[in-house]
């Protein structure tokens, strides 16, 4: 009896990227990229190339610092996948592939839901490496915020939370990601069914190592951190400022979000002149933000990294008590009377001065039982002392100070 030979699948999860690039020769398959694709500024498009006749590129939906992504086609099930591949350019370059190599191994170790899966890795015909990643069917936040405007608060808070879910991850196992942009976080569906995935690790670095490598890229006098191929690591304008003289550290990531953030909430970019100083008064809502949400975001984008929260669970927790006060603030306006704004700054007031009364409240009635405490206790005394010492009271002062109707007693 003859049997079927299994489907073909995706390869697991699971399988060790860096075992591919350990063959790998700077120039691919021992040859050097061709000189005229040195300068190459615009890549060709590689739609309707088969990829080691496995991976069929559909059409190409994004192009990064280093590589281009592809919408594909893996040949043997059907299923859809993207596929990231190195510029042609770069594949001759030592740095590129340690940075992709270091994508991959990352991405291999790190399972989240917020953080998107690579399933595959080769090397195409031509030399350069790619690898294969799981297709959101989603825009990057930067394209969702150009064409929509700001995102809803609620929207900004749930995705906060989840991209502070992804980070508490990677922070965990020593990762610091480095370019936290909106063109980095993936965004899928909206409301309450939104859904956020981090990509491009390419630049994200394991603590311990980073200081150690980057130190010799360190350029005198203003200390820009470079690379060997003189590009700044990071994204201007996302990257936190303390970043580019200290070694990574989970606040840098921290500083990066709360920008990324700040872009979703507003749809406008943080003036660079907060990256040192930021206005001691700024009219939260000319940016379209109320008191709470403006506080909250701006703990994550202080220049001063002590000042802001000191992890990515912290940050979490910030969101979801803003959550909280957002739904409240929601419940609480009336139905009539009264514009939008004025009926919110009301019930601010109340809610801010409900708890004053009530101390006030509580204040009096204390002091009051303390009193009549002390009163109780004093004519208690004088009584006791009375009947120790065999004094007989007369008989009509006794009545005016001891009475019960006075002392209040039973």
């Amino acid at each position: 009896m003859t049997t079927s030979p299994p489907t073909p699948s995706l390869p697991a999860p699971g399988l060790r990227p860096w075992t591919l690039f350990s063959r790998l020769s700077v120039g691919g398959a021992g040859e050097s990229a061709p000189p005229d694709l040195e300068d190459e500024l615009v890549p060709p498009d590689l739609s309707g190339t088969v990829l080691r006749g496995r991976y069929e590129l559909v059409r190409r939906i994004g192009c990064g610092g280093m590589g281009e992504v592809y919408e594909a086609r893996f040949l043997a099930s059907g299923q859809a996948v993207a596929v990231k591949i190195l510029f042609r350019r770069y594949a001759a370059r030592e740095e590129f592939l340690v940075r992709f190599r270091r994508e991959l191994q990352v991405l291999e170790a790190i399972r989240h839901p917020n953080v998107v899966r690579v399933r595959d890795f080769d090397q195409a015909s031509d030399g350069r490496p790619f690898m294969v990643m799981e297709l959101i069917d989603g825009i990057d936040l930067a394209s969702r915020v150009a064409r929509r405007g700001p995102l809803p608060i609620t929207e900004v808070i749930e995705l906060g939370r989840q991209l502070c879910d992804a980070l508490a991850c990677l922070h965990a196992r020593g990762v610091i990601h480095r370019d936290i942009t909106p063109r980095n976080v993936l965004v899928e569906g909206e409301g309450p069914g939104l859904k956020v995935k981090l990509i491009d690790l390419g630049v994200c670095k394991a603590t311990a190592e980073w200081y150690a490598e980057a130190r010799p890229y360190m350029t005198p006098p203003g200390r820009r951190l470079r690379t060997r191929t003189g590009m700044i690591l990071g994204t201007p304008g996302y990257t936190a400022p303390e970043a580019i003289d200290h070694p990574p550290a989970p606040h840098h990531d921290i500083y990066s979000l709360g920008v990324v953030l700040f872009e979703a909430a507003t749809g406008r970019r943080l003036p660079r002149v907060w990256a040192h100083a930021i206005p001691d008064r700024v009219d939260a809502s000319a940016l379209g933000l109320d008191r709470h949400a403006w506080r909250t975001l701006l703990k994550a984008i202080e220049p001063c990294p002590e000042v802001r929260y000191v992890s990515a669970a912290a940050m979490a927790e910030a969101l979801e008590d803003l959550r909280l006060v957002v739904a409240d603030s929601a419940e609480s306006v009336p139905v009539e009377g009264g514009s939008a704004s004025a009926r919110e700054l009301s019930g601010q007031e109340s809610r801010s001065r409900a708890p004053v009364w009530v101390k006030l409240v509580l204040a009096f009635l204390v002091v009051h039982a303390l009193v009549d405490l002390a009163q109780r206790l004093r004519v208690r005394d004088d009584v006791e002392r009375a009947r120790r010492l065999g004094v007989r009271e007369p008989a009509s002062a006794p009545a005016a100070e001891v009475r019960s109707d006075d002392v209040g007693w039973p």
